[in-house]
């Protein structure tokens, strides 16, 4: 192998035995500093447009996710209201003896296809009927009591048959009077499906301290305002559920929940985006939407190998281009060197170079022909 001196060496050399080699050297090395730095330019500004478009995707794929699971509960809220409604309801004064109350349960279920379960308990707090049989307890647990007319519990482990659920409570009220209250109704759904609703890397938040700023403001607070009120209670967040590919530690969750942009978890670049909810029953609810950076970086790749490409597929006619404009440049050089050496070597000083051309080599043709004819009839005198 040439050790890389040599080489340096071999090519200094070879330059600087002609000048047009020399011309299309420096028009080459001009190419190359000016499409370099214009490719540097045209890469930053790929770079910064594919990641604020990352981000936006981000951003617009969290308030999906936020909405549906806003519409999926209000669906939720929706049917208890209407459920508890029913005629049947009225069954639990009188402790369901024929089953009818649980037999609308199961169907009620079936029907809507429920992903979860549904409980009647009667004032005195005891489970009546259920869609389905298996239970641990049989009076309503302290959290499941109504404090008001519709009460949503965010996720927990159920009572009754130890899964995580989050649940709807609602009092229900006599169909032949709507001031006697008959017991409560309660929807556990399952949290599996909230789960199973959120895509790859990405977490559900739970800000505790949400509800308490959203009732000391006399007004709806923005999402902006609610972040912002937020940012003082790093004790209040928590991971409801999570698809990413690593575990986010309790100390990483303020950061995540608080931060938008390029990111480090588990000391690997995210691009992360989230959408946080300010009003209805899902206050303070997050989601949090990251995307692994290195898929920024193939398509930033893409485009530089194009760019390269790019570069390769210019250099090749410019080369040919600067290779003709050296030599025609030259030519004029190479006849008048070609010329003198002719006269050196023959002596012969009656021969005249003919260039057409006015530039500077044109003119120093015409001055050396009137020389070598000085110098020839200064040699005819003696």
């Amino acid at each position: 192998m040439i050790p890389p001196r040599q080489m340096l060496t071999s090519l200094r050399t070879w330059l600087s035995k002609t000048i047009a080699r020399k011309l299309l050297l420096a028009f080459f090395l001009v190419f190359i500093v000016t499409y370099s730095v214009t490719a540097l330019v045209v890469e930053s500004a790929v770079r910064s447009a594919v990641t604020d478009s990352e981000l936006n995707s981000l951003s617009q794929l969290s308030q999906i996710k936020l909405n549906q699971f806003n519409t999926q509960f209000e669906e939720l809220a929706t049917n208890i209201r209407a459920w508890s409604k029913l005629d049947v309801m009225n069954d639990l004064a009188s402790g369901d003896v024929d089953k009818r109350l649980e037999k609308t349960l199961v169907n009620l279920k079936s029907d809507y296809r429920l992903n979860g379960d549904i409980y009647a308990f009667n004032m005195a707090g005891d489970l009546i009927a259920s869609s389905e049989d298996q239970h641990r307890t049989t009076t309503i647990p302290t959290a499941w009591k109504p404090q008001e007319p519709l009460k949503f519990i965010n996720k927990h482990t159920d009572p009754l048959d130890g899964d995580d659920i989050a649940a709807l409570t609602l009092p229900i009220k006599a169909t032949f009077n709507d001031q006697f209250q008959l017991g409560t109704l309660v929807i556990a759904y399952h949290w599996g499906e909230v789960i199973a609703a959120l895509p790859k890397n990405a977490l559900l938040l739970n800000h505790a301290a949400a509800a308490v700023i959203t009732q000391t403001t006399a007004i709806i607070p923005s999402a902006q305002f609610l972040s912002a009120g937020l940012a003082n209670h790093h004790e209040s967040v928590d991971v409801m559920a999570s698809t990413l590919e690593m575990p986010a530690t309790q100390e990483s969750l303020f950061e995540l929940a608080h931060q938008n942009g390029q990111i480090t978890v588990s000391n690997k670049p995210y691009l992360l985006s989230s959408t946080l909810q300010n009003v209805g029953m899902l206050t303070g609810w997050q989601v949090v939407m990251l995307r692994p950076y290195k898929s920024l970086q193939q398509a930033i790749r893409s485009v530089v190998l194009k760019l390269i490409g790019l570069g390769l597929l210019l250099a090749l006619p410019l080369v040919f281009a600067i290779r003709w404009l050296a030599k025609k440049l030259t030519s004029p050089l190479n006849a008048l060197a070609r010329f003198v050496s002719e006269i050196n070597g023959t002596q012969d000083l009656s021969k005249r170079l003919t260039l057409e051309s006015d530039d500077e080599i044109g003119r120093l043709a015409h001055d050396f022909n009137r020389m070598a004819e000085r110098v020839e009839s200064g040699t005819k005198a003696h």
